[in-house]
């Protein structure tokens, strides 16, 4: 399993266009083979903020992600309205 936590820290009042802009690719991406979850999360405190929690079966299934058309497309829209984002990988702290 490989699971990461995304934080994004999008551009002040590109809320709503990010939001939108995602739809399709977390709908897509949960259809994936290799998904197993895909959670995207807009911070209720703080409005500029986003957090994904991915879950694939393994690296290559989430290099596959990175390189699909529906995240391809994504790209775009988050490279042009955020500021910046930090990835952690994360693994169960008790077995």
């Amino acid at each position: 399993m490989y699971k990461m936590i995304y934080t994004v820290t999008a551009k002040p009042g590109k809320r709503a266009e990010i939001l939108e802009a995602a739809k399709p690719c977390i709908e897509a991406t949960r259809l994936e083979p290799g998904c197993l979850q895909y959670e995207f999360y807009a911070c209720s405190d703080i409005e500029d903020k986003f957090v994904t929690v991915e879950c694939f079966i393994n690296p290559a299934a989430h290099q596959t992600h990175g390189q699909s058309a529906h995240f391809q497309t994504l790209k775009p829209t988050l490279d042009a309205n955020i500021l910046g984002y930090t990835m952690e990988l994360i693994v169960p702290a008790i077995a």
